[in-house]
């Protein structure tokens, strides 16, 4: 199953992460899934610019074998001035060991010009835990070894090494609250420096997504991001709400 959504909204400056955990809970069985949500907005007059977001997800499950991949992209030019520029994607391969864990690994790469990011890659391996997988509800916990690489725009001294490594950890929900009409999931993740635990990054994913009828479907998502310490001119905290309207098929 698909799924193209039209963007209603979005707040500027935070990443528009995409949470998987929806996609692992319906795509239980062997196959193919994916979902694309975007928006295209032009203005002219008093105010002039284009607004332009797309995420995407897709996921392969076959036996004991998961991957998936997931992107996003957020552009804003009003009114002469770039607001918003930040982009990423996300690959990530898992294998069922046992009914209560399985291994992963996973790579991802993102910019963002507003947090003078010009590129960060990571990968990243270890195991994912299941502490409740029922048709309704499920828990899951997941702590990796993580490789980073930073490179910044900016003249501003740096406050860590271009290359570090860390641990990531994340805690995921998911709650079917009617069958195969709407599921609410939330993942946050942890993920501190082995070396100088008070250098750590926050990240919690929140979404919702419902049926409204039919082929319609409607979707609320948003994403808390704080890191710490930041480049001088860099806010620590970004926050972005999205609403969602769009078409199953």
């Amino acid at each position: 199953m698909a799924a193209a959504c039209i963007s209603l909204g979005a707040a500027p400056r935070a990443g528009a992460q995409v949470n998987v955990e929806g996609l692992r809970k319906e795509l239980s069985g062997d196959g193919v899934m994916g979902k694309i949500n975007g928006s295209l907005t032009s203005y002219g007059g008093n105010t002039t610019g284009l607004e332009l977001g797309v995420t995407g997800l897709l996921g392969w499950r076959s036996t004991s074998h998961l991957a998936y991949s997931s992107m996003a992209v957020n552009y804003s030019h009003l009114g002469g001035e770039i607001q918003v520029a930040n982009a990423f994607v996300h690959v990530r391969y898992a294998r069922t060991l046992r009914d209560w864990v399985s291994a992963e690994t996973f790579a991802q790469a993102e910019n963002d010009r507003f947090r003078s990011l010009r590129l960060r890659a990571l990968f990243g391996l270890g195991p994912r835990f299941t502490v409740v997988d029922q048709e309704v509800v499920g828990l899951f916990y997941g702590i990796s070894y993580m490789y980073e690489h930073d490179e910044l725009d900016g003249a501003s001294p740096r406050v860590r090494p271009a290359n570090v490594h860390r641990l990531s950890n994340y805690a995921s929900m998911v709650i079917v609250l009617e069958p195969k009409r709407a599921l609410l999931s939330n993942t946050m993740y942890i993920q501190p420096r082995f070396d100088a635990p008070g250098d750590f990054r926050l990240l919690d994913v929140f979404s919702f997504d419902v049926i409204v009828t039919g082929r319609l479907s409607a979707g609320l998502h948003a994403t808390l991001r704080h890191e710490s310490p930041v480049q001088s001119g860099v806010k620590p905290t970004d926050f972005m709400v999205k609403n969602t309207l769009g078409v199953v098929f």
